[in-house]
């Protein structure tokens, strides 16, 4: 790919390449032909569409971050399938989803790669060739499932006809430009603000090399330790400029059609990611110069007499730049940090001094110690009213007995909004929902689980809920 042209090659060398984009729509034309055979709910259903649907919702998704989970899937093509049938029940619905996407996983073959058997030209003699590819694959970067297309799918969906579908590069393009078309530039911002956390680990691991090589170089194995990281972090800021001046002009070009309200989100978006790629020219900055400091190091400490090098300060050199870590990222390290820096002292199991102690000691007799104390008099005193009142405990219970089945946290809070019941009544509801999501099996008033989207209000935050009632 170079620019927006496509190059046109003789037919015979084209023909592969042809062949291969054709057949990545294989997978989903077998799956609507032998529908028929599976579910009878399916005869109303055109599963190639949900299949593209389900790439198409993936892809609004990732790129910018991990992906997409399963449940943000089924939110989206659920509804599509009701659509088309509104006869469905909503578990039917969700299973003929969950259809769809394992076959683009393609479960079936224990999620290994498809298979196609194609015939192409060379020497003037046709052969036979096999190309195996994946449309979908599910990873979990951080202990969460996520739903990821893959470059072939990427390149299926957009139609990249006559591009190279294993350039990695032009599939985070395109996705990158399908998202910012969608309006997702909060999810380019907030990956932004990820990479610039990024360059903070990365500039706190460098500076620490460097810092132990001026304290002493032969603690430090540059070529193995530090030549790794400098490498590593280079690799992370010529991805990020890329991306992140993308963002920036798409911002700019957005500010062409955007609405009067739209105005002040752009600009402040403009500033975060312009913050961040500060962030990433300090640490360009901090790569240029750190080897010839090292060398420089290296020279003055050339014919100094090396005696006992002291532990490194715990305050200064290990807990104040781990204070710049979150607890997530801290945690896989703490122990380490904690072994190397803090060694066990175990106590000598035999010591003449305390022998001879025990040895010369007088006897005496132990006595209980006997304190003369009273019983105080406890009057009991009146306390002030809770954080809520009954009339919250009230609202709330009418809340829950009109909703049943599954509805979100967040309508239930516009509900109690729109009539008009106190704040306190609110905060009584989201701290009600969370209890029974952590409550125990057997405890739980009603059933709470993860939404898969952030919930959008003025006075909460955090991480979007459904309910499930059954007043039965």
């Amino acid at each position: 790919m170079h620019g927006s042209e496509i190059i046109i090659d003789p037919w015979e060398k084209a023909l592969p390449g042809r062949m291969r984009t054709l057949l990545l729509t294989s997978p989903i034309h077998r799956m609507e032909s032998s529908k028929v055979h599976r579910m009878g709910e399916l005869r109303n259903q055109d599963l190639r569409m949900l299949a593209l649907r389900v790439l198409d919702a993936t892809i609004e998704r990732m790129g910018l971050g991990h992906g997409a989970s399963r449940s943000a899937i089924l939110d989206e093509v659920v509804p599509l399938v009701r659509q088309s049938d509104e006869t469905l029940a909503l578990e039917d619905a969700r299973a003929i989803v969950e259809l769809v996407i394992e076959g683009l996983l393609n479960d079936s073959e224990r999620r290994q790669k498809f298979k196609e058997i194609y015939s192409a030209v060379e020497s003037g003699g046709v052969i036979r060739r096999t190309f195996s590819f994946n449309l979908l694959q599910e990873v979990s970067p951080d202990g969460n499932y996520y739903l990821q297309v893959t470059n072939e799918g990427i390149h299926l969906y957009t139609g990249m006809l006559g591009y190279n579908i294993e350039d990695a590069q032009v599939a985070s393009e395109i996705v990158l430009q399908y998202q910012i078309s969608r309006g997702r530039l909060d999810d380019a911002v907030q990956t932004a603000k990820e990479a610039e956390i990024r360059s903070l680990q990365f500039e706190v691991k460098i500076q620490g090399l460097l810092n132990a090589a001026k304290r002493d170089i032969h603690q430090v194995d540059w070529v193995k330790d530090a030549m790794k990281a400098i490498e590593d972090a280079r690799e992370h800021i010529s991805q990020r400029l890329s991306v992140e001046k993308q963002i920036v002009q798409a911002i700019e070009d957005k500010y062409v059609s955007a609405e009067v309200g739209e105005y002040q989100q752009l600009t402040a978006l403009n500033k975060q990611v312009s913050r961040c790629m500060s962030r990433h020219m300090d640490l360009h900055n901090l790569l240029i110069s750190v080897n010839p400091e090292f060398l420089k190091e290296q020279l003055q400490q050339g014919f100094k007499v090396h005696g006992f090098s002291p532990l490194p300060d715990l305050d200064k050199e290990v807990f104040q730049p781990a204070m710049l870590f979150t607890v997530g990222q801290l945690s896989p390290v703490a122990r380490e940090i904690y072994q190397a820096y803090a060694l066990p002292k175990p106590p000598h199991l035999l010591s003449l001094e305390l022998i001879i102690e025990k040895l010369t000691a007088p006897f005496r007799e132990d006595k209980p110690a006997v304190a003369d104390t009273e019983t105080p008099e406890l009057l009991e005193i009146d306390t002030d009213q809770g954080p809520f009142s009954k009339a919250d405990e009230e609202y709330l219970k009418l809340l829950q007995l009109e909703a049943n089945g599954m509805v979100r946290l967040s309508q239930m809070i516009e509900l109690a909004q729109q009539s008009n019941m106190p704040l306190s009544t609110q905060r009584l509801l989201v701290l009600d929902a969370l209890r029974n999501y952590g409550a125990d099996d057997g405890e739980a008033n009603y059933n709470v689980e993860l939404a898969g989207e952030k919930l959008q209000n003025q006075h909460f935050s955090g991480d979007d809920l459904i309910l499930e009632f059954n007043h039965e």
